[in-house]
């Protein structure tokens, strides 16, 4: 990922930290956070969603966000100084965090991050405005690493915009997109187009879909 380009399609903090997490995204992925397990952020950035799903459960849950660039962690921590945001390099690391009290904010790529044991596998993932950002030469390598991280029949929450990109950011074909899906052993679900995004994105469409991880298909 490229990350002056990413850091460029970033909101600022206050106007990003404000936003009410229900008002964002369709009540068909809210339904999907689970209340136990293991939640994970794609793109977390300073930590809106990821702090929402923490904040939105009262059960054994760990939430774990999953960002290249360590900048983002200490933007997060200040952004949200009342919550307990730690950073975390591997897989170990993530083990240590606390369930329920505090935040996993693991910095890699997802496309080049190694699968996680089986206990800190994914339960639910949320992957928001993210996959504009990735090259089309390695989005075949994000999606098969998002499907690493998702334990079996669990859910991905996947949205991105076709229209009005920024300089760098990648247009998304829905045919390939599908065809990587496959590929990388997702069943996909299209949600209804989201009717009332943000102020900061009612000049474009989000395209929302919930993909089931299975088995990959066996190369004959």
């Amino acid at each position: 990922m490229d990350k002056k380009i990413f850091d460029q399609g970033a909101q600022s903090r206050a106007t990003h930290a404000s936003y009410n997490f229900g008002e964002i995204y369709p009540a068909q992925m809210l339904a999907e956070i689970p209340k136990q397990g293991v939640s994970m952020d794609i793109g977390t950035g300073v930590g809106r969603d990821a702090v929402a799903m923490h904040n939105r459960v009262n059960g054994r849950l760990l939430v774990v966000g999953i960002d290249p660039d360590e900048g983002n962690y200490h933007k997060a921590v200040e952004t949200y100084p009342q919550k307990d945001i730690v950073l975390c390099h591997d897989w170990a690391a993530v083990a240590a965090v606390k369930r329920n009290r505090q935040i996993a904010y693991l910095v890699a790529e997802v496309q080049k991050l190694d699968e996680p044991p089986s206990n800190l596998k994914a339960d639910f993932i949320n992957c928001s405005a993210v996959m504009m950002f990735i090259p089309q030469d390695e989005q075949q390598d994000f999606m098969d690493g998002l499907h690493s991280l998702a334990k079996p029949y669990r859910d991905v929450f996947l949205r991105y915009r076709t229209e009005i990109l920024n300089e760098g950011m990648t247009s998304i074909n829905q045919r390939i997109f599908f065809n990587q899906c496959y590929s990388a052993g997702f069943a996909i679900r299209k949600l209804p187009d989201f009717p009332d995004p943000p102020p900061s994105s009612r000049d474009f469409a989000w395209h929302d879909y919930l993909l089931t991880a299975f088995c990959k298909p066996k190369l004959i």
